[in-house]
């Protein structure tokens, strides 16, 4: 026999059922009180007042259309024209927000319909601190939202402090897009600057930057002067883009500069140039298809992580200069420049870097001393690697491919050491005293992989594999030169040139070796 069973109801149910009543009860009433309907919430203009721009509210003087003069948040409500010799708009206050709410700020005589006239500055909008138009100490200012277009001298000038600029666009201006000399900490977000500048390449064009200015996301397209130039320290550029400049894509006049994933594209001159600055960091910047060099610097400088290409010059060059002190190159790609892929002066480091198709070599390096570790040259029409510092440099753990001269030129006392060449004109050339070539393999070199015949006395080659080259080792006659423990194969001569110098016995057969000092040539 079955049991019925009987079904169970949800306890969340039950409960449901039991409380509702005791709860709607406790509501109230849902009957609307008698009346209109009114505004529970606090207004808008309570929150943050804000007042237009205009002749009543922000009225000029003979030279300036509208003169902000008090704390407060601003803005236009309409496309603003000047007159083109006048200041269209000039904020003298601090706390101090202005946003152009999408419109331009434009030499004209539309937008608002001003009358006024005068022989100010033809700027666009202006925070003076020049004592005898206003009082100076001005900062906390915000400007954002809008175009600032065609003034004959600069479309945003600044000398206060502590301003923010964004989302602005800056074009055809005569002078600067954004000048902020003679401020400080001005910050700069996804600000773009198109068509600025005048004859002087130097000294005009898209932003200049001073006093720890701060840009991100700025470009500068078809400046006719320089794109952006840094000056007064302290400055950091994050993900700003300079193409088509007329001068430099980025002039840095400045000590202590960071520029991170910046990129300087298809300028007349240099794409990043740094004239006696000291301390400047570029990290993940690129720079290609400049008319000059990709960059050029003087300086304690750094690059990490950048790219150097298709520049009709130099990829990076500090030469030309007063001695620079320190330049080191981390990571770096240096591909397809006409001249050097890297002119250096100074105490140089160069790590982990691709250097390819450089027209006449990869590196050419005369300061003072080069460190070379783990880098790699491709397709050099010339000499791939040329140290001729005076001072002792070090080259190592380094791979040279297709070099048309020579695959390494060392100067007075350098190190090469583990070093892997292929396809050379010559493998490594010692032009003067003192080198030690250890541990390296040479092949297919069309003359000699390692050449000494010039001034290389007291060399040391040892412990080396040179294989299918014309000439193994040439040395000059009574250099002092020390050969040892080298393997040579598949060579017309093994070793050139041994009197007066001293050569490990050279030995054909391996079996017959009896000292380790023996040149084998199998």
């Amino acid at each position: 026999m079955m049991r019925r069973t009987t079904p169970r109801r949800s306890l969340g149910a039950c409960v449901l059922l039991i409380t509702a009543p005791t709860a709607l009860a406790q509501l109230g009433s849902l009957t609307p009180p008698p009346g209109a309907v009114t505004q529970t919430m606090t207004p808008l203009a309570d929150v943050e007042p804000r007042t237009p721009v205009g002749p009543d509210t922000t009225p000029g003087n003979n030279a300036v259309v509208f003169i902000i003069d008090r704390p407060g948040s601003f803005y236009l409500t309409q496309t603003l024209g000047a007159p083109s010799n006048d200041v269209a708009i000039r904020i003298s206050a601090s706390d101090v927000t202005l946003d152009l709410n999408g419109f331009t700020v434009r030499p004209s005589t539309g937008g608002f319909p001003i009358g006024a006239t005068g022989s100010g500055d033809g700027r666009g909008i202006s925070f003076p601190t020049d004592g005898v138009q206003i009082e100076s100490g001005h900062r906390n200012i915000r400007v954002f939202n809008g175009t600032i277009r065609g003034f004959s001298g600069t479309g945003l000038s600044i000398t206060a402090d502590d301003v923010t600029l964004e989302d602005l666009r800056l074009e055809d201006t005569t002078l600067w897009g954004v000048d902020t000399e003679g401020s400080s900490d001005a910050r700069l977000v996804n600000c773009h600057a198109t068509g600025n500048g005048g004859t002087n390449t130097d000294l005009t064009g898209g932003f200049l930057l001073s006093g720890g200015a701060a840009a991100e996301g700025c470009t500068s397209t078809d400046s006719v002067g320089t794109a952006f130039r840094i000056i007064n320290s302290s400055s950091t550029l994050c993900n700003c883009h300079a193409k088509g400049a007329g001068g430099s894509g980025f002039f840095v006049d400045s000590s202590d500069v960071r520029l991170f994933d910046c990129i300087a594209t298809q300028g007349d001159q240099h794409g990043f140039f740094a004239l006696s600055a000291a301390d400047v960091e570029y990290v993940r910047c690129t720079s290609t298809g400049n008319t000059w060099a990709g960059f050029r610097s003087t300086g304690s400088h750094t690059w990490t992580d950048c790219v150097a290409s298709n520049n009709r010059t130099f990829g990076i060059d500090t030469d030309e200069f007063d001695v620079v002190p320190e330049c080191i190159i981390l990571r770096c790609q240096v591909r397809f420049n006409v001249f050097e892929g890297l002119r250096l002066n100074g105490r140089v480091t160069v790590e982990d870097t691709i250097m390819q198709g450089n027209g006449d070599s990869g590196i050419n390096a005369s300061g003072d001393e080069a460190f070379i570790r783990r880098c790699t040259f491709i397709d050099h029409s010339g000499t791939a690697i040329s140290v001729l510092s005076p001072d002792a440099s070090v080259i190592e753990d380094t791979v040279v491919t297709n070099a048309g001269g020579s695959a390494i030129r060392c100067g007075t006392d350098t190190i090469v050491e583990g070093c892997r060449i292929n396809n050379a004109g010559r493998g490594i050339t010692a032009t003067t005293p003192g080198c030690v070539i250890r541990d390296c393999v040479v092949v297919n070199a069309q003359l000699y992989a390692i050449d000494c015949i010039t001034t290389g006395e007291n060399v040391v080659i040892e412990g080396c594999t040179l294989q299918s080259n014309d000439v193994g080792i040439r040395l000059g006659d009574n250099q002092n030169a020390l050969v040892i423990a080298n393997r040579i194969r598949a060579a017309t001569s093994a070793i050139v040139g041994t009197t007066g110098n001293r050569v490990g016995n050279i030995v054909a057969d391996p079996t017959l070796s009896t000292s380790p000092a023996d040149n084998l040539t199998q």
